[in-house]
Parts: structure tokens; sequence; C-alpha cells
């Protein structure tokens, strides 16, 4: 193999920023072989000019605009932030039944799992709130759980009784708190009103991610906060790593059915 470099201008003559690109001339090889070596070699001369501490960042840059997953870094600082409401519509409507034990399990491979926030609103009368046996299940089992009373109204169209509980407040409160603690905040919930604290974290050097689906019917994400968010993960494609097996239904500490009966569901007009 012969290998001859050219310096030749990154970013335009005026740029002053030089790297150095190969010719390759490989006996034998195929256009697509002779790609991959250039490839490798324009990558290399690309973070060689990186400082050490950018090098990261641009490989998660780069690494986006294939659309391809990337892994966190071991050492970072994770937090997790469960929006408890918008996330069971967003499952329900994919059709998987969801491990939180496998949610875990997940980030603490990945990064430096700190905490896992699960907000949702409760009834007043506790031991006949549906959602109970998850919510203590989850106090057990290593999340941080969050909640507030819902309220209650009558629709003025149907008349029948309705109720409501947004914990925007509670989860965007959580992450501005939180903030000088974690480097990386990992959002579940797909609700635009999250855009602008985003935004706000992002300002204090954060770097954060966005889990929700463009798949359900409508989406669960909206527009807005997938374009604010530096890293925007489609939720079915983190169904084989989190979806429940019938082997841990079955387990004696499993958790309940996260499944409300439909009277019972919060409304959010």
């Amino acid at each position: 193999m012969q290998i001859e470099y050219d310096q030749v201008s990154l970013c335009g003559s005026n740029s002053g920023v030089e790297c150095n690109l190969a010719k390759v001339d490989v006996e034998g090889s195929n256009p697509f072989s002779r790609s991959i070596i250039f490839f490798v070699i324009l990558l290399y001369t690309l973070l060689s000019s990186y400082e050490s501490q950018n090098r990261f960042l641009f490989c998660h840059q780069l690494f986006l605009g294939f659309g391809m997953p990337i892994t966190f870094h071991p050492n970072e600082r994770t937090v997790i932030f469960i929006d408890g409401s918008n996330l069971y519509a967003a499952i329900r409507s994919l059709g998987f039944d969801f491990d939180y034990k496998k949610l875990l399990y997940h980030f603490q491979s990945h990064s430096r799992l700190l905490r896992a926030y699960y907000y949702t609103a409760l009834g007043d009368d506790q031991d006949y709130s549906p959602i109970r046996p998850l919510v203590d299940w989850l106090a057990y089992n290593g999340y941080a759980v969050i909640t507030k009373p819902i309220k209650e109204y009558i629709d003025p169209i149907t008349g029948h009784k309705r109720i409501k509980g947004n914990m925007d407040i509670e989860i965007a409160v959580g992450m501005l708190q939180m903030a000088s603690h974690y480097d990386h905040a990992v959002l579940f919930s797909g609700d635009g009103d999250f855009r602008s604290v985003v935004q706000a974290i992002q300002d204090q050097g954060k770097f954060v991610t966005v889990v929700s689906s463009l798949l359900t019917q409508p989406p669960m994400i909206a527009d807005e906060l997938r374009r604010q968010a530096d890293e925007f993960i489609e939720l079915n494609s983190l169904k084989p790593e989190l979806m429940r097996s019938s082997h841990s239904s079955s387990q004696q500490n499993a958790y309940p059915s996260i499944i409300p009966p439909p009277e019972m569901e919060p409304t959010f007009p």
C-alpha cells in the first residue's frame, strides 16, 4: 500500500486549519475499501486537531449526524427525570410492558447514574389509587418518587368527572436544582413545555438527552423539544433492552402492572 499525503484546508482558505488527507492507492482494492481507509485517516486527522476535552463532543455530534445512538460516557454523572404520565402514554401506544428495573441497569452500566426520579400525581385516597403499587415498588427499588395529589373536575361538555395531575413544574424545578451535581440529564418526556428548562440547563454547560417517541399516533415528542435536546432517543429503539420479560414478571419481587383502569387515567387539558 502506498499513501501520499497532501495538505488541504478543512474550512476554506481563510480558516487557517489544515489537515493531512490521504490519497490511497491500494493495488486490487475496490472503491468501497478505499473509501473506508480514506474515512479512517480523515477522522484520525480531524481528531488530532481537537483538544482532548473536545474530542468526545466532536465524536458525539459526528455519530448524531449519522443517526446512531451514542453510548454514555462511563464517568459521566447522569440523572434521570421521568414524567410518569407521559412515559405511560408512550409505552402504552407502542405496546410494550416497560421494565423499570432494566432501565436502572441500562444506565448504571453505561454511565455513572446518580439518581432516577419518577414524577406522578396520586389520588387523595391512597388505598384505592391504581398507580400506588407501582409507586411503592419504585420507591423500594432505587427510584426517588415525587408525587402530588391529583385534582378532580367536571368536564363541562360531557358532565363526567375527570382528573388531572400536571407535574411539569416539579420536574423543571428538580432538573434545575440538581444541575450542579450532574453532567448529563436524561428526560423521559415528549412535552414541549420542557424546551425552556432544557435550554436553561444547556446554558449551564450540561448535556440533555430526551427519550420519547415519534412512532406513536400522534407523536409523543414535541418538535420544539426534540430540536432543543442535545440528543433524542426513540423510545421504541430501547424496546429490546427495556421490555419486561415473562421471567421477570413471574418473580416474587416483580412490580405490578402499570396500566390503570381507563376511567382513572389522568387527562391534561
